[in-house]
């Protein structure tokens, strides 16, 4: 049985970045469509977290009800499992995802066996088992009274006994397939950060794979990877990068080829919009300039070879380096002092991004400050009366006169005063 699966679209998301991010994702989901008519896809598996918001927009609602027309159309079935709290309604409320239920939608946010029969004497069907997700009040409540410290331990506890008991309940004569929102050992984000390090209630990969699945499918993580080879234990991904920690992730989807020995598999990538962070360390850039041309006054380099000292040249420069940007989001950001930040012309950098095609320049050129550091003052300490202190201070660093005065003054009143 041939199975395409994807995993947390946030149909919703992302407007902060891409400006029209809802007409982005309606084109990912016209791909998924496309893609599954062309591969003669049987069933469609989604992962959770459809929706940003427990609550869409109508907007968002109906770019979803037109992918599932498109389904409908073309006969494909699809199960969707509920994502997190924060993208799905909770236990015991509607969830939005629900309002899709048709003979070919299965929504499911509790736990079950779904069975699929087979198209023909060469297809065997397939059984689907969904394992949402839960919160952890929600598993603590079923946990009879667990003490607090226990209860990332007790959750895991359930939800691996869950799992196995409707592996228990599935038929044999047709592949298992797990289809589940949760986190899972081994896995990492899309900033490579290992999900041990971030989430309380991480099922352990090995206790999965000897439960017998010929394959999971997980959704929650955005970074598509593979846990394992055989069975086949791994993270759709999303379908689309949602911001610029997920810059670096290629989007796409799953195309599995199920029986009961395993799953054949293939990813296969989705068209998306880049995102290209541009980062410039302007003091750095100064200190190499004056490296350079130093070894340049001593005659160990021509002159050729001395830096502009053009700090929107160096921005430039940077810029240049991530072409092409057509239909890119861009962000570009630089390192600075007070004084090399008066010399970058800002407007100049945001028209090069534009004319190189970006489809969106975000949050302008920003500035990260520099403070320029003062000179530490020898013999300072503690044994110091303020007043002496301060005067110590001001002569290391060659404060003028003038501020100096004023300075102490200042000081010497708020003493007083204290």
């Amino acid at each position: 049985m041939k199975i395409l699966a994807f995993s947390d679209l946030h149909l919703g998301a992302g407007q902060d970045h891409r400006g029209d991010a809802l007409a982005d994702q309606s084109r990912v989901l016209e791909q998924i469509a496309t893609l599954a008519f062309e591969r003669n896809v049987d069933l469609i598996l989604n992962a959770g977290d459809t929706f940003h918001r427990a609550k869409p927009a109508p907007a968002e609602l109906h770019v979803f009800k037109r992918f599932c027309e498109a389904l409908a159309a073309l006969g494909i079935p699809m199960v969707a499992i509920g994502g997190n709290g924060m993208h799905d309604a909770a236990p015991g409320q509607k969830s939005a995802l629900e309002l899709f239920e048709s003979p070919l939608v299965r929504v499911s946010r509790t736990p079950e066996m779904i069975a699929f029969p087979g198209g023909g004497p060469n297809q065997l069907g397939v059984a689907v088992c969904t394992l949402p997700a839960a919160a952890l009040g929600h598993l603590a409540a079923a946990g009879n009274g667990v003490p607090r410290a226990d209860l990332a331990e007790r959750a895991v506890d359930l939800l691996l006994g869950c799992a196995r008991q409707l592996y228990a309940d599935a038929p044999d004569d047709r592949p298992r397939i797990l289809l589940a929102h949760q986190m899972v050992s081994g896995a990492s984000l899309p900033t490579g950060l290992p999900v041990e390090q971030v989430g309380s209630v991480v099922l352990p990969l090995w206790a999965l794979e000897e439960q017998g699945w010929d394959a999971i499918a997980l959704g929650d993580i955005h970074k598509a990877q593979i846990l394992q080879d055989v069975p086949f234990i791994a993270y759709c991904g999303a379908p689309m990068r949602h911001d610029f920690g997920e810059q670096e992730n290629k989007p796409g989807v799953w195309i599995l080829d199920a029986d009961t020995e395993g799953a054949d598999y293939e990813f296969v990538r989705l068209e998306d919009r880049r995102f290209v962070t541009v980062d410039v360390d302007l003091v750095a850039e100064a200190d190499a300039q004056a490296s350079m041309n130093a070894k340049v006054a001593a005659g160990e380099l021509t002159q050729t070879w001395a830096i502009s000292s053009d700090e929107t040249d160096w921005i430039a420069v940077a810029i240049g380096q991530e072409l092409p940007l057509t239909d890119a989001v861009v962000r570009v950001r630089y390192r600075a002092t007070e004084e090399q930040h008066r010399r970058v012309d800002h407007a100049a950098l945001q028209r090069l991004v534009m004319d190189a095609g970006a489809h969106r320049l975000y949050g302008g050129v920003a500035w990260e400050p520099v403070r320029e550091t003062r000179t530490r003052a020898s013999g300072l300490d503690e044994s110091l009366p303020p007043l002496a202190a301060v005067d110590l201070w001001l002569a290391a660093n060659t404060v003028d006169d003038g501020q100096a005065a004023a300075l102490r003054a200042l000081l010497a009143g708020w003493l007083e005063t204290v």
